[in-house]
């Protein structure tokens, strides 16, 4: 079982990561993304011009070492990205800059 569900955290990981790279990409001009899904819950964003497509070269404005895997959504707030991780046994709180 411990198996499958480091797997489903990769994944999520990866997932969350994607999402936070591409949502950073425009950060600068952005609204706050303080929860999962965005300020109402609903997955929609006020920006224009995101990009629709991205790979592990395309549309990535720049990528971030992670400690160790990760489940939780990025939280956008101002010119701050938060992220949580796991370190061995330890949870880990991740505050980037965006500047």
């Amino acid at each position: 079982m411990l198996g499958i569900s480091k797997m489903i955290s990769q994944s999520i990981r990866i997932g969350a990561l994607g999402v936070s790279l591409i949502v950073s990409a425009s950060i600068a001009n952005a609204e706050n993304w303080p929860n999962w899904r965005g300020q109402s819950f609903d997955g929609i964003s006020k920006e224009t011009k995101l990009p629709s497509t991205w790979s592990d070269k395309q549309n990535i404005a720049w990528k971030l070492p992670m400690p160790g895997m990760g489940s939780s959504t990025p939280v956008i707030w101002n010119d701050k990205m938060f992220l949580t991780s796991v370190d061995g046994e330890d949870q880990v709180l991740l505050c980037i800059s965006t500047e």
